[in-house]
């Protein structure tokens, strides 16, 4: 069984109110909170993805396997 630390987060009224709404039925506040996590984890890497192929500097795998053995 997984050990839960109860933790306080302060929330204004509003906010608390917009989870509320979220939280479907059954689902803890914990559930809720870590799939919103996971979601906001989504779209940074999303975003970094895209920022790196935008501005990135891209060499050809074989370029780059060749830089791999020399530092072994």
């Amino acid at each position: 069984m997984v050990e839960i630390a109860t933790k306080r987060i302060p929330v204004t009224p509003e906010t608390w109110e917009k989870l509320s709404e979220m939280k479907r039925p059954g689902q803890t506040y914990d559930e809720l909170l870590e799939q919103m996590i996971v979601h906001e984890q989504c779209i940074r890497f999303h975003d970094d993805m895209k920022r790196t192929e935008q501005h990135g500097k891209f060499i050809p795998l074989d370029e780059f396997e060749a830089l791999l053995e020399i530092k072994k």
